[in-house]
């Protein structure tokens, strides 16, 4: 599990690999790590009830993928880097969202699952842009 405290090793790994392999890597838990091997952006959305619904990392690939794919420039790393990040923000601050729509209506994971899809659906670029917390780590 990434913490304030195995950050750095997991962020050194990360670059290592992105070096290695010259792909974007992304580690994805409490705190999302994404690397290009040259710049690494951290993000700090998301919720404990994402690790318990089956299918939330497979949302977080498909939602990649789409980004990627979207983006006229995606030979460039910092373009697949930048979709990457978009992605694993999206589905943070979406899993935010339907975790409050959770407790509000005391409901459990699979109900959750179901407001993480329609968080995902109906989020809205204002949304997004006020509600991601992320931060470029250069350590």
């Amino acid at each position: 599990q990434i913490t304030e405290k195995t950050l750095p090793r997991t962020v050194a790994s990360a670059r290592a690999l992105a070096v290695q392999t010259g792909a974007v890597v992304a580690v994805s838990g409490p705190i999302d790590v994404l690397t290009d091997g040259r710049e690494t952006i951290l993000l700090h959305n998301g919720c404990a009830t994402m690790s318990r619904v089956t299918g939330s990392g497979c949302m977080l690939t498909a939602l990649t993928g789409a980004f990627c794919a979207a983006r006229s420039d995606s030979a460039c790393s910092c373009a697949l880097r930048a979709a990457a990040c978009a992605a694993a923000a999206t589905m943070g601050v979406a899993g935010e969202l339907a975790e409050a729509r959770r407790l509000a209506h005391g409901t459990g994971n699979a109900t959750f699952r179901t407001d993480l899809i329609d968080a995902v659906f109906n989020l809205t670029p204002a949304q997004l842009d006020a509600s991601v917390r992320w931060e470029s780590y250069s350590k």
